[in-house]
């Protein structure tokens, strides 16, 4: 079987090697004959899509005979062109910058691209991905590195890290929360994406105050003409729609003649999820969910260039998501060992957020630009548990508003050679909470919900402001094969009176065309006192003056070879390690935090990739990646027995094998998704507390291993889920009619300990490991249309 395997896989990624129709590429602009990096090219006959990259260079499949190609990048005007196949094995393609006299801008990509340590996906590759419903921040799962913290559902971390390490951007503009409840979907059209940057570690100066990852959105940034979007399915509904702002001129000075002429473009999208039949599914499995989530979000863009190098751009966009749910424990299941405690438990979560933006940019030529960016992020947390008789007794609600603005300067100073980039920004946290919430009389114990002195409830009324401002440099330089780009980033915070200064790095080597050595580095910081997912859980944070920032120190290095123009190869180290991480304590029975924890993280990613872009007919596509992920924490704390000793992270997983496989035959698109990994570590039962609290009848609360945490874990794990599509292409547009199943043969992963709690503890006989019953081990469908005009 294993021989089978190999060879499988062998000639999945060789057989294109020796194409006899492949067509090479490259797009310039016209001027300056210098690479347009990620411009979109189409094939008019096939309608189909690929991407540039960094270099302008793309590869098509083609039967012979004659194709129209179109190509557009921001900032440039459309170029079209015909090539004949097979007399045309490679193409230059020459791109005219767009000047709009009187009112217009000249538009270019100022990213600073970094390859180490940087996922990339396309809104292409997002919607084949399987399990994902076609969303783009659920697509990324699939990425080597990224996992989710309850198997199919939950948020996401990555590199082994808690979630409330990452930090999530759309346009630059950051984002309190990026997926809905479960993480079903994300909380932006993915239609309305044009790309996703993934820095899993050692991310650029341009982001701050996350100790993990960053993951940066960017959206549609260029509108030719009228278009629009649409899907229904089983778990959402949505639909978007575009256009250019135009206006007559004349086509030259002397002419009366006139022709229409693009300043501007407008978006709008939204979604509402309907989640009535999972709720049936739900009943077939014998779960009774009062309520499954009700969730919408929206997004508004608008862009103007009302002078010349001139532009406004409007952004607005939000999302909402609300649960209530009453547990219901009845008595068959009590007798079998459930907690009678977990029955008329009420829950309540609503959840919003409401972002605005505004940017100015201005560029007045290809060497300089600026962009002025104002946001605001106004937020709301509400949280109700209720449970009679036990110390559940929470109802408040958090606002953690943020208002900020953002200066974005890019300056070529030396032609080729050396850029510059300079950011200034500063930001106004105004963070609120009311309402009563309970924490731990100790910090260092876990919760029993029958013990009322393991908890106290306290009343919430805590109005915290303060302000940050920060700045970082960037100067990229490039000698040849060798680039350089040192930076820094200060980020002072007004509460502690405290700045940070976090020095940073890449380097690279272009060894040849096709392969890239990279390494990168530095120091990032984070103020807890502005996280906002730790003040919606822990309040009274924001206004907390004794304790300081807490610093990581990352390394990553990585070497990229790209093979026959479709074959991607890539290898990434990390090694990262934290330090005056928060650790929770408690002095005169009160909660507290100091800078005491430390950790460290290092792995090694891999991935094979072919090229989705180029796939042709009768053609597989596809990814396989590898992950091995050591993640470890300690507290360094002088009360706690292990102090000295690090622990493995909570969401650590050894080791992830992730393999996307794609066939396109005609108009039918399959694709599978299949996942191999370890289970997360948990700390196992040891005993029972003897029915500590005498209650009638006997409850016996587990006890825990506390002496070794999170020191076991569970079998290996695995799932396949599949995606087939059905595309009629007409010349106004598409519709793609598709079917998706998750967990194919319905495998049930062990993700639990079972302790009945009317039974004494028993090697053996109570705890059992449990095999998941949820939704996790059952197939789930989804099915659905998109309509593309």
């Amino acid at each position: 079987m294993r021989v089978y395997t190999f060879i499988f896989l062998l000639l999945f990624f060789l057989q294109d090697l020796f194409a006899q129709e492949a067509v090479q590429g490259q797009v310039l602009a016209k001027i300056t004959k210098q690479p347009v990096a990620f411009a979109t090219v189409a094939v008019l006959e096939k309608r189909i899509k690929v991407r540039c990259d960094e270099k302008g260079n793309f590869a098509l499949n083609l039967e012979p005979g004659t194709y129209t190609i179109l190509v557009q990048a921001p900032g440039y005007q459309y170029a079209r062109q015909k090539i004949q196949i097979p007399d045309q094995s490679s193409v230059t393609i020459l791109l005219e910058t767009i000047t709009v006299r009187g009112s217009s801008l000249v538009v270019r990509d100022n990213r600073n691209i970094q390859k180490v340590s940087r996922y990339t996906m396309t809104v292409q590759e997002m919607k084949e991905v399987p399990a994902s419903f076609g969303d783009s921040v659920s697509a990324l799962t699939a990425l080597p590195g990224i996992n989710r913290t309850a198997g199919f559902f939950g948020n996401l971390t990555i590199r082994g890290q808690n979630t409330n390490a990452n930090r999530y951007y759309i346009d630059g503009i950051p984002v309190y929360s990026i997926l809905h409840f479960g993480g079903l979907h994300s909380v932006i059209n993915t239609n309305m994406i044009q790309q996703i940057d993934v820095y899993s570690s050692a991310y650029p100066v341009d982001f701050s105050n996350a100790l993990g990852s960053v993951i940066s959105i960017g959206t549609t940034d260029e509108v030719k003409e009228f278009y629009g979007y649409g899907d229904a399915s089983i778990i959402s509904s949505n639909v978007l729609l575009g256009g250019p702002f135009t206006r007559l001129v004349k086509t030259n000075a002397d002419s009366e003649n006139q022709k229409k002429q693009t300043i501007g473009y407008w978006i709008v999208s939204g979604r509402y999820g309907n989640l009535s039949i999972a709720k049936n599914i739900a009943d077939l499995i014998g779960e009774k969910v009062d309520n499954f989530p009700i969730y919408y979000d929206y997004q508004a863009k608008g862009k103007l260039f009302f002078a010349e190098n001139h532009a406004l751009t409007l952004f607005f966009f939000g999302s909402s998501d609300f649960l209530s749910i009453v547990s219901d424990v009845d008595d068959k299941s009590i007798e079998e060992g459930a907690d009678p405690l977990f029955d008329d438990i009420k829950l309540k979560v609503d959840n919003q957020f409401h972002n605005q933006a505004f940017t100015y940019s201005y560029i007045p030529s290809k060497k300089f630009s600026e962009k002025l960016l104002l946001y605001s992020s106004l937020n709301t947390v509400n949280t109700f548990a209720y449970r009679q008789n036990t110390f559940l007794d929470v109802d408040f609600s958090a606002h953690p508003n943020i208002f900020g603005v953002r200066n974005f300067l890019n300056f070529e100073f030396w032609q080729d050679v050396s850029k510059l980039s300079f950011i200034t920004e500063a930001a106004l946290y105004d963070f609120s909470s009311r309402g009563r919430t309970i924490a731990r009389t100790n910090q260092r114990t876990g919760f029993n919900l029958a013990d009322t002195n393991s908890v106290q409830t306290t009343s919430v009324d805590n109005d915290s402001q303060t302000t940050t401002t920060g700045v970082a440099i960037a100067n990229e330089w490039k000698f040849g094969i060798l680039k350089l780009v040192p930076q820094v980033r200060a980020d002072y915070l007004a509460l502690l009176n405290k700045t940070v200064i976090d020095p940073r790095g890449l380097i690279s080597f272009e060894i040849s065309q096709d392969t890239e050595l990279s390494f990168a580095g530095g120091q990032y910081s984070s103020f807890a006192q502005i996280n906002p997912f730790i003040f919606a859980n822990n309040p009274g944070i924001a206004s907390k003056t004794n304790f300081g920032p807490e610093k990581a120190y990352h390394f990553s290095a990585g070497i990229e070879h790209n093979f026959s123009r479709l074959y991607t190869i890539k290898v990434d180290t990390f090694y990262n390690t934290f330090h005056d991480l928060l650790e929770p304590m408690t002095v005169n029975n009160q909660p507290e935090y100091t800078n005491s924890g430390d950790g460290i993280a290092y792995g090694v990613e891999t991935t094979l990739r072919k090229d989705t872009t180029t796939a042709r007919n009768h053609e597989f596509f596809g990814w396989i990646n590898y992950t091995y992920t050591q993640a470890k924490n300690r507290t360094n704390l002088a009360d706690d027995p292990l102090g000295s000793t690090y622990i493995r992270n909570r969401f650590e997983q050894e080791h992830v094998v992730k393999l996307v496989l794609g066939y396109l035959w005609g108009a039918h698109t399959l694709t599978a998704k299949f996942q191999f990994y370890t289970s997360f570590p948990y700390t196992p039962i040891i005993g029972d507390d003897n029915n500590q609290l005498n209650l009638n009848p006997p409850r016996y609360a587990p006890v825990y291993d506390t002496d070794h945490p999170y020191s076991k874990h569970f079998e290996p794990a695995h799932r396949l889920d599949i995606r087939y599509s059905y595309q009629f292409n007409y010349r106004w547009g598409y519709i793609k009619l598709y079917v998706e199943v998750i967990n194919v043969y319905a495998y049930a992963p062990t993700t639990s300990e079972k302790w009945k709690y009317n039974q004494r503890y028993q090697p053996g006989v109570n705890p059992t490991l449990e095999k998941d019953t949820g939704f996790s081990a059952i197939p789930i469908p989804n099915f659905g249309v998109e309509v593309r005009f």
